[in-house]
């Protein structure tokens, strides 16, 4: 693969499409990002360039070296070029390199100084002046430009180039509807994101949920260029049965060899963790020798230290309670696979991969009720009020004693989880495309 396109290459008989993959460079310097939107964007890119009806060519306003970096260990995604000019990208390396030195104490003064250059000539930002964050030619080839990048607007280069559809992608409003979640400058990012939509830009959505909040928020938004694409689970989410497998995820993340409930996400306020804490603190006081584990996985969220507390107050059931941290991509179906039910207490999801995630691999779900929840899940899980400490007790305690609920809930699991794919997916955006080419 060449460092940068810089020339355009259109095939006229294709709908020629650029998309901004800038999240898979953000995972490649920040291995917790690759977690739901990462994984969004990948399997989304994966499916767009095998398709015959699009020229898609990929590029990276941002974190633009680390994305070639990724590109290039992609045998199917590889084959495209960045559309990033190249001095910009080469910039980009260079400062990668010197900032990997720096973490790894590998430095002197020297370095520094041309961290520094490098840093003001925009060689990993849009700050730069120097060069513009995407080859033009490229981008004046291009007659629809996809940005899924979230909490930021649309590059000012692509608003000032003609010609083109302009699509976002809308994962959730979360840090505006529940400010209380989010910390830092999400919110704000967020609502000058939604602010600079234009009216005449194509809004892909991956719930009706997050479609809802959408249109209610900017009402001046025309419903019809407000488009649901709903997400899929990744193929590599299976039921793992062998035991070896399960047997070394149990023991990587110190899980005792006993009946498990799972819980992934986010180890952040807005999952509720707090509540599948006392949830599990009720059920384990009515518990007759089962001696079930609590594991809740995930990066560490915004406000951990409240859900440390939490666990410190659960007492008696310290040593029950496993926090996993990041869990590895490659250790993710065993996980699910050897847990006795998911459970996904969630007060908002702008879609809740996770519960497709676990249900893809067989496991019978409890899920909270909420925002775009009863989309993914239906009737092939248990779901109440993200409130409901005596359900969710009562939920878990039936999952553990009844051999044929869990028998049941697991066959509707896996039914319900094949009427979504990336294929279904990409489809959809396909078509949306399409759509915005021709008009309506």
């Amino acid at each position: 693969m060449s460092k940068s396109s810089g020339i355009a290459r259109p095939n006229n008989d294709r709908l020629r499409v650029m998309m901004d993959i800038s999240m898979l460079g953000r995972g490649m310097i920040q291995p917790i990002a690759k977690t739901g939107i990462h994984r969004v964007v990948e399997s989304l890119a994966f499916e767009l360039i095998q398709s015959q009806s699009l020229d898609i060519q990929f590029t990276a306003a941002m974190f633009p070296g680390p994305t070639f970096k990724y590109m290039s260990t992609r045998r199917l995604i590889g084959k495209k070029d960045l559309a990033v000019p190249k001095g910009k990208l080469l910039a980009s390396l260079a400062f990668n390199r010197l900032v990997a030195a720096v973490v790894k104490g590998r430095y002197n003064s020297g370095l520094l100084d041309r961290a520094r250059w490098l840093a003001c000539l925009g060689g990993d930002t849009t700050i730069g002046k120097c060069w513009p964050p995407i080859c033009q030619s490229s981008l004046d080839a291009a007659r629809i430009f996809h940005f899924p990048f979230p909490f930021a607007p649309v590059p000012k280069q692509v608003r000032a180039t003609r010609g083109l559809n302009v699509f976002v992608t809308a994962y959730d409003l979360i840090p505006i509807l529940y400010p209380q979640y989010v910390g830092g400058m999400v919110k704000p990012r967020l609502e000058r994101a939604l602010k600079e939509l234009r009216p005449d830009d194509w809004v892909l959505c991956i719930s009706n949920s997050t479609r809802n909040d959408l249109l209610n928020y900017r009402k001046d938004i025309d419903p019809q260029r407000v488009i649901v694409t709903h997400l899929a689970a990744s193929p590599q989410f299976r039921k793992i049965e062998e035991a070896s497998e399960l047997a070394r995820v149990r023991k990587r993340y110190s899980i005792p060899d006993a009946p498990y409930f799972l819980s992934l996400c986010n180890l952040a306020p807005h999952k509720n963790l707090a509540n599948v804490l006392k949830g599990f603190a009720m059920a384990a006081k009515q518990e007759k020798g089962e001696n079930t584990t609590l594991v809740l996985a995930g990066p560490k969220g915004w406000r951990f230290e409240e859900l440390r507390k939490n666990i410190q107050e659960a007492k008696g059931l310290e040593d029950r309670i496993i926090v996993t941290g990041y869990v590895e991509e490659e250790d993710l179906a065993a996980l699910y696979s050897g847990a006795a039910a998911f459970v996904f207490m969630s007060r908002y999801e702008g879609f809740g991969l996770p519960c497709l995630e676990a249900m893809q691999c067989g496991l019978p779900t409890i899920s909270s009720n909420t925002s775009s929840l009863p989309e993914v899940v239906g009737d092939a899980g248990i779901m109440l009020d993200p409130d409901d400490l005596n359900g969710l007790a009562h939920a878990m305690l039936e999952m553990i004693r009844n051999q044929e609920l869990r028998r049941t809930l697991a066959e509707k699991a896996s039914r319900r989880a094949r009427c979504f794919s990336w294929s279904k997916c990409a489809r959809e955006t396909i078509n949306a495309y399409a759509t915005s080419v021709q008009g309506f």
